[in-house]
């Protein structure tokens, strides 16, 4: 493998890259998603179009394409929070704290692809 100059090169072990390539692989299926956003528990996709998010260590990569939200976006994003809150608020405390450990249990068991390659980038050295 011939030598790649980086950030992390000087700080990093010698098989940095290698194990960089190795996890990429890993998250490959993953890559070049497109995601809607929910507002109100309804898929949306704005009239804006999309952008997409680049890998900060090789910009060749697509890690998704999002949705442009808007101030529309913002505003119904809100009026279905204020909605919500209503039945929230009345909930009692201890079915709110099992949803909220639910929530966490399911983002710990199922990380998104962010947290599963930042997981991968500080297995490989590539983050403090």
């Amino acid at each position: 493998m011939a030598s790649k100059v980086t950030y992390v090169t000087l700080l990093a072990e010698e098989d940095v890259h290698s194990r960089y390539e190795s996890a990429l692989k890993r998250f490959s299926q993953d890559l070049d998603q497109y995601y809607p956003m929910y507002i109100g528990g309804d898929e949306v996709k704005s009239d804006e179009g999309e952008f997409d998010r680049r890998s900060p260590i090789d910009s060749s990569i697509v890690v998704g394409h999002f949705q442009r939200g808007t101030k529309k976006h913002a505003r119904l994003a809100i009026a279905a929070a204020n909605r919500s809150f209503k039945v929230w608020s009345r909930t009692p405390w201890q079915e709110r704290v099992r949803v909220m450990l639910r929530a966490a249990d399911l983002i710990e068991n199922k990380p998104s692809l962010v947290q599963r390659l930042g997981k991968s980038a500080k297995t490989v050295g590539m983050q403090e």
